[in-house]
């Protein structure tokens, strides 16, 4: 909430008189917020220094329920609490509530589950899942959608869905967000002092707003796919149509192929059949030279009955020369039987060329229709591609989009939290000094009262010398009178009354002048200038810090002030410097339980403003030193330290651009030093 717990009327320290009621109920108001803000603080998960952040979570959940309101809640026979999860920390912690707490006097009875059950959930008063089991969130959701159950996520970034979430802050601090429509839309009341808890409720109409301008950019976009998508879609049709050209030009040449091919064939089909002749006519050549073998053998045993009988053998001379005739006309048959054999064997060998060449051919043209079936896949496979690159694009678009939407809202929540974290210290400050305010304030003004009385009875006693002054006229017997003024000032001690009178002003005076101060010093604390930074005199702000803390210290604590009087203006932004030294001052006070001093020192170094705060109080370990920067973390009893101050504290100075350093030994006090740079154009 950017606005104040509660407003403090403009004109309250004008006339305290008049608006001492308005003061007091508001004192009683701001009493209830601490009190209620001390109750996450101190619940029943352990009363630690250090709050570990499944306690903290534990806190949270077993705060939430008592603003929250239940229809008919009063017939519920316990708090039923249903927890999606498998964190072991977060499951103990809730568990270790139920066992040792009530939610609104009830019994509380716990359910875990590491899925959806839709039963389950449906006799549940509270839902809870942690981030672990947050791909179950949007299935839960339309289940106990407008009915009484409340649901509490963790680190849930679609803040459309969201009833309560946690979640953690850059800085490492557990908050927590409300969308308060979707708590209404269960029937459900919730009270607005939840937010005391450490809050902030979600601007449902910035996020609708948002939403719509995400979503017409996101058309925007769209659009302009869509415009590229068909420059795409144009340029595959070209593509296409010049593929199906090629389809055309290569099933024309796989026609022509085919006929070679089948004209191949019958050639190859001619050549069988001549291969076939070549056959019988080697078969029939076979023949004939077995028949001249025999032939041989015949003339050999003719030639041996010759020689046997060569009278025989004369005789038939004649019939020899015939026979040889026939046999040499026989002889060059063979011979040309035997050139003609080889040219076949030639036609052979060539035929088999020939084929091996047809095959090479075929194999060619196979290769050749793979190439283009290959290609034409690769087509279809760079199409499909193009589609998910598109698809790809959209979803990187859409992706973008919600981050940049995300990382606005936080930057927007991380601000929002920022003041509010100061802003509730601030009013946890205004609640440690209210008594003693009011106790400073009282003193001045019982002063000017008595004052008041005190003169009016001087003045009733000069009213007789006043009457006599006041009826000399030029006809008045000035002796008489004279007689009777002087006779008048001895019976009522004339110079005493004097003297009395002028003393009584310079004391109402200093009653006034006194109230004035402390007046001030207020109004230059809690001035809400949030962001705009100003020149200032640190002095003025130390010393503003000073005058609402004096009852608190007075009386015990010295104050030394070593300062620089030199000193230049620092550039800063007044209110929070003016939490930071609150803090840091009110702590080394709380430090010194009897009697002490702080030492307040400024000083300059090159284009830096340094201030010391040293106290000599009980001082810290080296174990509590490293820790006084974490949230939640305090050395102060239970019930007198939120544990936020210096944790703001430093966050404030990190917001300057300064540096914060701590010097403290146990039993021998501490020292604060702050760094902050002189100008806000040091700042990087």
């Amino acid at each position: 909430m950017k606005n104040q717990i509660f407003p403090l009327p403009k004109c309250f320290f004008n006339n305290i008189w008049f608006h001492k009621q308005v003061f007091n109920n508001n004192l009683f108001r701001l009493k209830k917020y601490i009190t209620l803000f001390s109750i996450l603080l101190c619940s029943s998960i352990g009363y630690t220094q250090a709050i570990q952040r499944s306690q903290s979570i534990g806190a949270y959940i077993y705060n939430f329920p008592k603003h929250v309101e239940w229809k008919n809640e009063n017939s519920y026979k316990d708090f039923r609490i249903t927890l999606i999860s498998e964190d072991p920390e977060i499951i103990s912690e809730i568990q270790k509530i139920s066992r040792s707490a009530k939610i609104k006097d009830k019994t509380i009875s716990i359910a875990v589950l590491k899925d959806v059950n839709e039963k389950v959930l449906l006799e549940s008063r509270m839902v809870i899942i942690t981030k672990d089991k947050l791909n179950y969130f949007i299935e839960t959701f339309d289940i106990i959608e407008s009915k009484p159950i409340l649901l509490i996520s963790e680190n849930l970034s679609d803040k459309r869905f969201v009833m309560i979430n946690l979640f953690d802050t850059p800085n490492k601090q557990l908050h927590f967000e409300i969308n308060k429509a979707n708590i209404v839309n269960q029937n459900l009341r919730i009270d607005d002092e939840i937010l005391f808890l450490g809050g902030d409720f979600i601007d449902v109409a910035e996020l609708y707003r948002k939403s719509q301008q995400s979503l017409r950019s996101m058309q925007k976009r769209l659009e302009q796919n869509e415009k590229t998508l068909d420059s795409l879609n144009s340029k595959i049709t070209l593509a296409q149509r010049k593929i199906k050209e090629q389809s055309t030009l290569i099933d024309s040449q796989k026609v022509e192929s085919i006929n070679q091919i089948k004209l191949i064939e019958n050639q190859k089909q001619e050549l069988e059949i001549q291969h076939a002749k070549l056959l019988s006519q080697r078969d029939s050549i076979n023949n004939q030279i077995a028949k001249l073998k025999s032939t041989e053998k015949l003339i050999s045993n003719q030639t041996k009955e010759i020689e046997k009988g060569r009278t025989i053998l004369y005789n038939q001379q004649s019939d020899i020369r015939r026979m040889d005739s026939e046999i040499q006309n026989k002889t060059s048959e063979l011979s040309q039987l035997a050139v003609r054999f080889t040219h076949q064997r030639q036609l052979t060998i060539l035929f088999g060329i020939i084929l091996l060449l047809i095959t090479g051919l075929v194999v060619l043209i196979f290769r050749a229709y793979k190439s283009i079936h290959s290609k034409n896949k690769q087509l279809k496979a760079q199409k499909a591609e193009i589609e998910t690159i598109n698809n790809e694009l959209k979803q990187s678009n859409n992706e973008l989009n919600s981050k940049n939407e995300e990382i606005t809202i936080t930057l927007e929540k991380l601000r929002e939290t920022q003041n509010h974290l100061i802003q509730s210290e601030k009013m946890a400050s205004l609640g440690v000094l209210t008594a003693g305010i009011a106790h400073e304030l009282n003193n001045p003004v019982n002063f000017v009262y008595a004052g008041v009385n005190s003169l009016k009875k001087d003045f009733n006693d000069l009213v007789p010398i006043l009457d006599d002054i006041k009826n000399l006229n030029p006809q008045t017997n000035t002796q008489k009178i004279a007689k009777s003024i002087q006779a008048k000032k001895e019976t009522y001690s004339f110079d005493e009354l004097y003297s009395g009178i002028l003393q009584t002003l310079d004391a109402i005076a200093l009653g006034a002048d006194r109230t004035a101060e402390i007046i001030r010093g207020l109004r230059n604390f809690f001035r809400m200038d949030k962001e705009e930074w100003k020149f200032t005199n640190i002095h003025e702000n130390i010393n503003d810090v000073l005058i609402l803390l004096k009852n608190k210290y007075k009386n015990h604590v010295e104050i030394v002030k070593n300062y620089n009087p030199d000193l230049p203006g620092i550039e800063c932004i007044p209110g929070k410097i003016n939490q930071v030294l609150m803090n840091i001052i009110n702590n080394a006070i709380d430090a010194i339980e009897g009697n002490g001093q702080i030492t307040i020192s400024t000083s300059a170094h090159n284009s830096f403003l340094i201030i010391s705060i040293k106290d000599n109080g009980k001082g810290m370990d080296e174990l509590e030193k490293s820790k006084i920067f974490d949230p939640f973390f305090t050395t102060k009893e239970i019930g007198k330290g939120t544990g936020l101050g210096l944790s703001i504290t430093y966050g404030i100075i990190q917001e300057h651009n300064g540096d914060i350093d701590v010097i403290s030994e146990k039993g021998k006090g501490s020292e604060f030093i702050i760094k902050l740079p002189l100008s806000k154009s040091d700042i990087s």
